[in-house]
């Protein structure tokens, strides 16, 4: 595929992930009543629409510094030059890791989007069992813990091409 072809792509997939995450969550911001939980499946899934003006998992949500939406911006606008860089370097042929990146570049944009526009990113999906209760996230949260796995199992995947083996 050509160099071309394959920014194209790339911004594809971006693209997607923006739109569904951003779609989503003007739906939820639209439609359900803050902390109002929608039971989805009994006992599994909710949707609850949850302000999160923290970090990942509502990490730094109850600081009262106001340095602290400058400091998330910054760390995301960080991240996606990091992103940008590593796809530019990465080889064509890494198809996967590329799909990684673009995965968590979506993500981190749909993420950024919400706290420029609202201060906060809105979040969900609301995973529990008995008493156990995951953290309420959204589609750009899934998309960059699933970039993340791809760009983990295609970092650590072994290289048989060109490698002596043991093997007579």
């Amino acid at each position: 595929m050509s160099k071309r072809k394959e920014k194209v792509l790339w911004g594809l997939f971006v693209a997607l992930i923006l739109l569904l995450d951003q779609g989503s969550k003007y739906l939820i911001h639209s439609y359900v009543e803050r902390h109002r939980q929608i039971e989805v499946i009994p006992h599994l899934l909710n949707i609850t629409y949850v302000e999160n003006r923290g970090g990942a998992f509502g990490i730094f949500a109850t600081s009262a510094s106001p340095l602290k939406p400058l400091i998330f911006s910054s760390l995301s606008i960080i991240a996606l030059i990091i992103i940008i860089y590593f796809s530019i370097k990465l080889p064509l042929k890494e198809k996967w890791a590329r799909f990684g990146l673009s995965l968590i570049f979506g993500g981190a944009v749909g993420n950024f989007a919400d706290r420029l526009r609202l201060g906060f990113v809105i979040d969900f999906i609301d995973l529990h069992w008995n008493r156990l209760h995951w953290p309420s996230f959204n589609i750009a949260d899934v998309a960059i813990c699933t970039g993340v796995a791809i760009l983990i199992i295609t970092t650590f995947k072994p290289q048989a091409e060109g490698k002596a083996t043991d093997a007579p």
